[in-house]
């Protein structure tokens, strides 16, 4: 990233997968992205080859209502997930 700044490569995503622990992290992810001049973008953690880890790594219930109300602050987050997207559309439509 430091490279892509001193370049002038332009703005580029950083996306980060939300797990149990980096949806910890939310505030710090934005902070990097803001000091890099880059976009953030958020997904859901889904479970495709390795099962046997999801139930230690996904979010849990009240994580994913914090991440909910985080994203509502921050309409300027992207996400790479259509339930996301379609939540907070949804949301917006009603304010």
């Amino acid at each position: 990233m430091d490279n892509l700044k001193a370049a002038d490569f332009g703005q580029f995503k950083i996306s980060v997968v939300m797990t149990r622990e980096s949806i910890e992290q939310l505030d710090e992810f934005e902070k990097l992205a803001a000091h890099y001049g880059a976009e953030l973008r958020l997904t859901r953690l889904r479970p495709r080859a390795r099962v046997d880890v999801w139930q230690e790594l996904h979010p849990t219930l009240e994580q994913n209502r914090r991440l909910y109300k985080w994203l509502l602050a921050r309409p300027n987050v992207l996400t790479g997930d259509s339930f996301f997207h379609s939540q907070r559309s949804a949301k917006r439509s009603r304010d």
